[in-house]
C-alpha cells in the first residue's frame, strides 16, 4: 500500500486519518479562505480558530502581546 496520509474532517471536533493516491493530491495548493483573516488583516479569526482546533486539539497557545512604553524624540 502506498501514498499519503491526508486528515480528514468528521463531525464535530474531530478528524480522521485516511491514506489518498499522491495523484490525487499532489501539487494542489489551498489558500486561506478571507473570512480566517481578520478586517485590519493582521490577525486570525475566530472561524479560523474552530478550523484549526480538530487539527491541534487542546494545544493551541495563547500568545501574549508585550508592550514596549513609547520613546519621546527631541527635536534638536
Amino acid at each position: 500500500m502506498s501514498g499519503s496520509v491526508v486528515i480528514k474532517r468528521a463531525v464535530g471536533y474531530a478528524v480522521r486519518y485516511e491514506l489518498a493516491d499522491v495523484r490525487e493530491i499532489a501539487a494542489q495548493t489551498r489558500h486561506m479562505p478571507d473570512e480566517f483573516i481578520n478586517a485590519e488583516g493582521n490577525h486570525v479569526t475566530d472561524a479560523f480558530r474552530a478550523y484549526l482546533r480538530p487539527l491541534l486539539g487542546d494545544g493551541m497557545p495563547y500568545l501574549e502581546r508585550l508592550w514596549a512604553p513609547g520613546v519621546k524624540l527631541s527635536d534638536d
